[in-house]
């Protein structure tokens, strides 16, 4: 007890990166100092609770706690204040924000959530069935009694999902069909009088074999030691991966063009290339400082530097004399991560104490801001445009208008993904597969636009290619346009099937882009997860949508605060190392103490990180709304002496509710250990592991709350399974 743990990671030019963490003689994390020698503290009150977190700039975010644990209230580096109430079983009943802004809960016998009011009096209401799934949501907006929408979810034996209706204001219908390993292969999608079915099959090892679109059109998949090695198109075209460096291919083959990749020791990503017929047509080439923020890009066009303050969030672009294509960028932040200043956006940035900006920029650029009392954007004005955004009872965002007419309106299925889009009278429908967008269709249910994703890949980060389809045609004679991305997975360039750039974009670190004029296609894929919507200038992000003039969202985070303690930035002012394909996600959660360490930051850098879980995510049918903060009851029930656990029913939920069902959830229970129990994080501490810095190891920096670490009590090992215990389950190599 009272140890320092150092950790040392060696690259490939012999430098040693060395981080450290100090416990103190209770065992407890109390500081960490990362590879730039940057210091992060925690502070705990008498009964070993964390009560305080400073952070590399003296930012202090304080905790306090009731009797039994239950985290009672926050107070952020701004002095913004926040307050948890609960009832006699612990159950969250009110969250009040600094303004005075409540959410409350509702429970019943069984201790399940039954209703969710907002601030603004919209509610969800939430039914059971005998298995404690979600049998029926039902929507209500503000002062009325009937439901705005209502989904209903059916069941097989196996309590895996197979029908899912949705109806008033959006009516939608999804029906699936499992095989004997309750994989989905066919799916049913009806959009009102639309309908369209997608199948998928699998080969011997599990592997996603093939997609059938929805023009019967099928595209395969073929794998050499459970490697991507090929993907055959409709038109008999090839995309080929070869020459792996442990899970990342070092060769890409599109027809007429050939991707080179390199990585370091670390498995960083040093070199994206893409050259055709002897000329290179892209060039990414990454530095890194020693926490892994990237500190050079360059590109055929030239190169620029890149510059962060303590907390790792990017403050200067500088390209270098010769780069053409690049402007210089600089950005400063308050303790909370707000922006307020930027070099090529004069002006004040201000803000209320809800985080939410209300003013920036001057003259007539100067843009005035309102919210909902749920924290929407309400309404922008700036000079004579004045734009008005309206949410439905789920809170999404339903409608755009300016003073004369609506300039678009959205639809979303019960996942939260956005299935239309109407803007000028002309509606257009979104179809999506576990990886992302897989086609769009006019509204006579005719596929103008397919879209092509790395199987098993996180939603949104790995597109392959995007079908252009005239009328008649199907994808067996479409015109395909190969996407080649950065390291983060955001499309770059376009190449046709003979090897020639078709569509090109330019983009500032926070996604303000600029096309190239001679683009011969329109491409709306941006930041992962991100669709550029250009009828308002900003980007759907499945849960939420992002303003790249601001690099902030326009809607407060969907799970809360445990997406960190701003809840509109966008990835923590990281957008070369982060990205947030959800809208629901941040580089770290408010109760970890301390900054990302090195190995964390490698993992949201790296894709090949998440490679290691991809038997277990599935994120294709994400829910409306979303666990976020837990907290550990006090006085858990120790059922091994050895190891302290605590189930499903001990934690407490902030700023989130029940997950609906996952139409992509394959467990069949066959792979998971027998002798199972779920470890605490403070007893995980005691022993030397930090659970989050573990989790992210093998799950990558995504979402950690809805991940558990679980010990197999026959072997002592470690294993990371969904949150409850669900899923196959990941084995970590440490042992108690």
């Amino acid at each position: 007890m009272g140890n320092t743990i150092s950790v040392t990671q060696l690259l490939d030019n012999n430098t040693q990166l060395s981080s450290h963490s100090s416990y103190d003689q209770l065992g407890q994390l109390i500081s960490q100092t990362d590879a730039a020698n940057r210091t992060s503290q925690s502070e705990y009150n008498a009964l070993g609770q964390l009560s305080a977190n400073i952070d590399a700039l003296s930012g202090k975010t304080q905790y306090q706690y009731d009797l039994f644990s239950n985290l009672t209230g926050l107070t952020d580096p701004n002095g913004n204040q926040y307050h948890f109430t609960y009832d006699q079983n612990n159950n969250l009943i009110k969250e009040t924000k600094t303004l005075g802004n409540n959410i409350e809960y509702s429970y019943n016998q069984a201790n399940q959530l039954i209703e969710q009011k907002q601030t603004n009096g919209n509610r969800i209401q939430y039914q059971y069935d005998a298995a404690g799934n979600i049998s029926q949501q039902n929507y209500i907006a503000a002062g009325q009694d009937t439901a705005e929408q209502t989904v209903s979810y059916q069941y097989n034996a196996n309590n895996q999902l197979i029908d899912v209706q949705q109806s008033g204001h959006t009516n939608s219908h999804f029906i699936y069909q499992r095989d004997a390993l309750g994989r989905v292969v066919q799916e049913t999608i009806s959009y009102g009088n639309l309908k369209q079915t997608l199948k998928y099959s699998y080969d011997t090892d599990g592997n996603l074999a093939s997609i059938t679109y929805p023009d019967n059109s099928t595209v395969t998949y073929s794998y050499a030691n459970d490697q991507l090695q090929k993907t055959v198109l409709p038109n008999g075209e090839e995309i080929n991966w070869r020459n792996y460096q442990w899970n990342q291919p070092r060769s890409i083959t599109y027809p007429q063009a050939e991707q080179t990749n390199s990585y370091d020791a670390l498995q960083r990503p040093v070199q994206i290339k893409l050259s055709s017929k002897g000329q290179t047509l892209l060039e990414r080439n990454y530095s890194y400082d020693k926490v892994s923020n990237i500190s050079r890009i360059q590109t055929e066009k030239g190169s620029s530097s890149y510059q962060y303050d303590l907390l790792d969030r990017l403050t200067q672009v500088k390209p270098d004399s010769e780069t053409t294509n690049q402007r210089a960028e600089s950005y400063s932040y308050d303790a909370i991560g707000n922006r307020i200043g930027s070099a090529q956006q004069a002006g004040e940035w201000q803000y209320n104490d809800l985080n939410q900006l209300i003013k920036w920029g001057e003259g007539k650029q100067q843009t005035s801001l309102t919210y909902t009392a749920n924290g929407q954007l309400s309404t922008e004005e700036s000079g004579n445009k004045k734009l008005s955004y309206s949410y439905n009872a789920a809170e999404r965002l339903s409608r755009v208008s300016n003073d004369t007419r609506e300039i678009a309106s959205y639809q979303y299925d019960p996942f939260g993904r956005r299935i239309s889009k109407t803007v000028n009278g002309e509606t257009t429908y979104y179809i999506y597969s576990s990886e992302g967008l897989l086609a769009e269709l006019d509204q006579n249910g005719k596929m103008r636009v397919a879209y092509g994703w790395k199987p098993d890949s996180d939603w949104g980060t790995s597109p392959l290619w995007q079908a252009n389809l005239s009328e008649g045609q199907t994808l067996k004679n479409a015109s395909y346009h190969y996407l080649i991305s950065d390291h983060l997975g955001t499309p770059q360039l376009a190449i046709n099937s003979a090897g020639e750039q078709s569509w090109k974009i330019n983009s500032d670190a926070f996604g303000n882009s600029e096309l190239d004029a001679n683009n011969q296609i329109t491409m709306n894929l941006r930041f992962p997860g991100q669709y550029y919507d250009a009828e308002t200038g900003l980007s759907y992000n499945y849960f939420r949508d992002y303003d790249a003039k601001t690099g902030r969202y326009i809607q407060s985070d969907p799970i809360g605060l445990a997406g960190g303690i701003n809840t509109y930035g966008y990835v923590g002012g990281n957008p070369l190392v982060y990205s947030d394909p959800t809208g629901e996600i941040a580089p770290a959660v408010v109760a970890g103490a301390g900054v990302a360490t090195a190995g964390v930051r490698l993992c949201a850098a790296n894709p090949a990180c998440r490679y290691l879980a991809k038997e277990a995510i599935r994120w294709g049918a994400k829910s409306l709304i979303t666990p976020p903060i837990f907290n550990d009851k006090a006085d858990d029930d120790c059922r091994d002496e050895n190891v302290e656990i605590n189930d499903a029913s001990s934690h407490n939920i902030i700023g989130g509710a029940p997950n609906p069902p996952d139409p992509d959830d394959q467990d069949n229970g066959k792979d998971k250990p027998r002798n199972l129990q779920k470890v605490k994080d403070n007893y995980l501490k005691k022993k030397g592991y930090d659970a989050h810095e573990l989790k992210a190891e093998y799950v990558g920096n995504k979402d950690l709350s809805k991940w558990d670490l679980y010990i197999n009590k026959d072997t002592k090992e470690l294993w990371i399974f969904r949150k409850g215990g669900t899923g196959k389950g990941i084995p970590t190599g440490y042992y108690l």
